[in-house]
């Protein structure tokens, strides 16, 4: 469903960025200068109210919507036709002095026009850590996919793959070292749908959710134990490890090559961690990974229902992929937090004590089972609110031994809630 934006309204739209791109300045011959994107700031104030759309404009780009997309859009426009120049230090130059941009009101009405027909339909494809996919390959049936639910499958790269989301260059050494802008050989993708809007560099709302549901996955498989962690610190012969999503957009019936957008290191550094479980040479493997997709597909399925579940994840494989121990830590806590937590509840008795009650209860087998789930989480909250309010920042020995049974009770607990889930589908 796009805005539906008045006439009026667009014709008033289009006036503001006319007058607005005649104050944007360009750096190199090619590149919106980014400070002078602040002139582009009226546009914002001019939209309508949008709360009857079913996606948020802020949740498809951000606070600032159509400024940034106008930006986004141009910057994008400026790439192809400018010529670059080098320069020791950046001139900023008038973009209406570039002859593709001398008469503004042409692009003003086209990217008003693109806005408006928001939200766009895309395929973000984001490659999952090697020894995850070196695993999985085998596991494909013919069609080279596996279903995770509500649209998001993994896929197998493949003649087929490069056939409908066609890549620039796809398939070049150049490419390859470039950060990963050819499908990856042997490589397994999360494929995420999304309705809204992805801008060259993954900050928008839309791109982040991609990266979120990738997080989201990899948390869900450690909960269901598929997947296992070890942290990998070896960077690649070419430098620090690099990995990049591709974008896909859906035009004319067809999909079409929208952007490649690259991960931070630091962030793929974390993902390479996560690896398939190990469980010994006889036991039946292809069954159990059916079995957790099946029961990750509940999730996926039931976004409003499995909502904490699903968040919480999230925060656990983040917890697991930070390299900072004490962060690390209070992620652990955040999952516990967003999965147990009850505001007013807390208001009541406190959050520590209800978080230590609830998880108690959820996992534990005994009384004593129970009891010692209790002792256990207020002595881990204990280290949680010493890390938050005094700023420790290191674990000792003992506490890093804490810091795994945390982990070991917020798999269990999500675990366990995901179990509640099924059988509430199943009622």
């Amino acid at each position: 469903m796009p805005l539906n934006l008045h006439p009026a309204c667009i014709a008033r739209l289009e006036e503001i960025l006319a007058e607005a791109m005649g104050r944007l300045q360009v750096t190199h011959g090619m590149f919106l200068d980014w400070v002078s994107t602040a002139a582009l700031s009226p546009l914002d104030p001019a939209l309508p109210i949008q709360d009857r759309q079913p996606i948020s404009l802020t949740a498809m780009i951000d606070e600032r919507p159509l400024s940034d997309f106008a930006a986004d859009r141009i910057g994008r426009r400026l790439t192809e036709v400018g010529t670059y120049v080098e320069q020791g230090s950046s001139v900023p130059e008038p973009l209406v002095g570039l002859a593709p941009f001398a008469d503004p009101l042409p692009i003003a009405r086209e990217v008003v026009a693109e806005f408006a027909s928001l939200p766009w339909e895309y395929m973000f494809s984001l490659r999952l850590p090697r020894p995850i996919g070196s695993a999985l390959e085998n596991l494909f049936d013919e069609s080279g996919r596996m279903d995770v639910g509500a649209g998001i499958t993994l896929v197998r790269s493949s003649e087929a793959l490069e056939g409908e989301y066609p890549l620039p260059h796809q398939g070049g050494l150049l490419a390859a070292l470039a950060g990963g802008t050819a499908w990856e050989r042997d490589g397994v993708y999360l494929q995420i749908p999304l309705a809204g809007y992805a801008d060259r560099f993954g900050t928008t709302g839309t791109a982040m959710r991609a990266v979120e549901t990738l997080q989201t996955f990899l948390g869900l498989g450690m909960a269901l134990r598929l997947f296992d962690y070890r942290p990998t610190y070896t960077p690649t012969a070419f430098g620090p490890p690099r990995s990049a999503y591709h974008i896909h957009r859906r035009a004319g019936g067809r999909w079409v090559f929208d952007g490649t957008v690259d991960l931070e290191a630091t962030v793929v550094m974390g993902l390479e961690g996560f690896s398939m479980r190990d469980f010994g040479e006889d036991f039946p493997y292809g069954m159990f990974v059916r079995n957790v997709l099946t029961t990750m597909r509940v999730c996926f399925s039931h976004p409003v229902e499995a909502g904490r579940i699903m968040r919480s994840a999230q925060w656990l494989a983040g917890s697991y992929a930070s390299r900072n121990e004490t962060l690390s830590f209070v992620q652990a806590m955040v999952a516990m937090e967003i999965l147990l937590g009850d505001k007013r509840t807390t208001d009541m008795v406190g959050i520590g004590e209800l978080l230590s009650n609830r998880c108690a209860y959820l996992i534990g087998d005994s009384q004593a089972d129970r009891e010692r789930v209790l002792a256990d989480f207020r002595g881990l909250y204990s280290v949680r609110s010493e890390i938050v309010h005094s700023g420790k920042s290191r674990l000792s020995y003992s506490e890093r031994i804490k810091f795994n049974r945390l982990l070991y009770m917020c798999g269990r607990s999500l675990m366990a809630e995901i179990e509640l889930l099924k059988k509430n589908q199943q009622a």
